[in-house]
C-alpha cells in the first residue's frame, strides 16, 4: 500500500509502484522520464525543498510530510522518507516509500475546524473567541490601545424558530453572521458564542 518512486540523482522517475499511479492520477507511461516536480503543489517553500535536497546530497535520508497534487488537481499528503542509494560511493537514485496520509490530514483538519469555528455560521466559535480576545488584550496593552467587546443577543429568537422553523432560523442567523462580518470588517472579531 505505499507509494514507491525511485529517482536518479537529478529527480527524473524511473520506477512507480500502482500505489502512486492510484494515488496521484498519473499513469506509468505518464511519469516515466518525468521530474518529480509533477506532483509539486505549490504549498512547500523553497526552505522545504532545499532542506531536502541538501539532506540527500550529504548521503543522509530525508523524511517529512509532503503536499502534492494530483493529475485532477486535488491535493494528497505523504509522510515520506527518501533514502539516498549508493553504487560504491557514488549516490546514483532516490527511494521514496511514502505513506498516503491524505485521510488523516482531512480528518485532523475537520476535527479543528469544528473545535475552532460554528458549523452553522463558520464565525468563530466560544473557544477561538476566548483565544482571540486574549491576544487582544494583550496586543492592546503592549501598544496602549484601547480594546471593546460588544455582545448581541437576538431578542424573542425562540419566536422565529417556533413559528417558521429551524431552518428559516438558520438562515436568519446566518444572514446576521455575514451582515456583522461585513461591518467589522477586517478590523475586528465577530464570534458566535451561543
Amino acid at each position: 500500500s505505499d507509494l514507491v518512486v525511485v529517482t536518479d540523482k537529478s529527480g527524473q522517475i524511473e520506477y512507480v509502484n500502482k500505489a502512486v499511479e492510484e494515488v496521484s492520477g498519473y499513469t506509468n507511461a505518464e511519469l516515466m522520464g518525468k521530474n518529480r516536480d509533477i506532483w509539486k503543489s505549490g504549498k512547500h517553500g523553497e526552505k522545504f525543498f532545499s532542506e531536502m535536497q541538501d539532506t540527500l546530497s550529504a548521503g543522509l535520508p530525508f523524511s517529512g510530510l509532503a503536499v502534492y497534487r494530483a493529475k485532477n488537481g486535488k491535493l494528497f499528503y505523504l509522510e515520506e522518507p527518501v533514502t539516498p542509494f549508493r553504487d560504491g560511493d557514488a549516490i546514483t537514485h532516490f527511494i521514496s516509500t511514502g505513506k498516503d496520509v491524505t485521510h488523516q490530514k482531512n480528518l485532523k483538519e475537520k476535527v479543528n475546524y469544528l473545535t475552532h469555528f460554528d458549523v452553522l455560521t463558520g464565525m468563530p466559535n466560544r473557544v477561538l473567541f476566548a483565544d482571540l480576545l486574549e491576544q487582544g488584550i494583550i496586543k492592546a496593552r503592549q501598544s496602549d490601545w484601547l480594546t471593546a467587546v460588544l455582545a448581541i443577543d437576538i431578542d424573542r429568537f425562540k419566536l422565529v424558530n417556533d413559528e417558521f422553523g429551524f431552518s428559516a432560523g438558520n438562515d436568519v442567523l446566518r444572514a446576521i453572521a455575514e451582515r456583522l462580518t461585513a461591518m467589522v470588517g477586517g478590523g475586528g472579531t465577530v464570534a458566535r458564542i451561543g
